[in-house]
């Protein structure tokens, strides 16, 4: 705080007011300071302009300019949190055999490829023979409020219920997956009962 005497004798911050305020008042003389400071591009300084207004005529006084070194450490940080809505789940895979076992995934609207691949949308990671494979594909036809499973090219085949899957196939309720060593249960959420687009 920088404490200035006036010629009156008033005591006041130099670091506010360019110039004393008390007298300021015994003289209407207002002070305005500006609405928002001034940045100084590509620089971390930052001036603030004093102006005031004497017998309703706009005279600009040009106030002490204080010039402030701000530190990284002391830069305010703007966060953006966005209310994005994760996309709903339509349906489950239960693994109840297999080092996963107990373990749930969430299925989707569309496509859900399921495998160990990193853009899988249902993982195994523990099952040692499920590996950068993607096994088969779970679709949720959200018209028909049905689920297809479809299988891929790959060199493992997968079974629903015992049987190879060659072609589509429609899953029922309750429906057993069976990929490498893990085995999974279909439990779908969405059906001729429910559905998202009904609420």
């Amino acid at each position: 705080m920088n404490v200035i005497k006036c010629n009156v004798g008033h005591y006041y911050d130099g670091d506010k007011y360019p110039n004393c305020p008390h007298c300021c008042k015994n003289s209407q003389e207002k002070i305005q300071y500006a609405s928002s400071p001034s940045f100084e591009q590509g620089s971390k300084k930052m001036k603030t302009t004093v102006s005031s207004e004497k017998d309703s005529s706009l005279t600009e006084i040009v106030g002490r300019s204080k010039e402030t070194d701000f530190d990284d450490d002391e830069r305010t940080v703007l966060l953006c949190m966005t209310n994005k809505r994760a996309e709903p789940v339509v349906g489950w895979l239960v693994c109840i055999k297999g080092e996963s076992f107990g373990e749930s995934y969430p299925l989707r609207g569309n496509k859900n490829y399921i495998g160990c691949l990193a853009n899988s949308n249902v993982i195994i990671r523990q099952d040692n023979d499920v590996f950068e494979e993607q096994y088969g594909v779970i679709i949720y036809d959200n018209y028909r409020r049905t689920f297809i499973a479809q299988p891929r090219e790959t060199r493992e085949s997968y079974y629903i219920n015992g049987k190879t899957v060659i072609n589509d196939v429609q899953l029922q309720a309750y429906d057993i997956l069976d990929m490498g060593n893990a085995r999974l249960i279909f439990m779908p959420l969405c059906s001729e009962k429910f559905c998202w687009e009904d609420i």
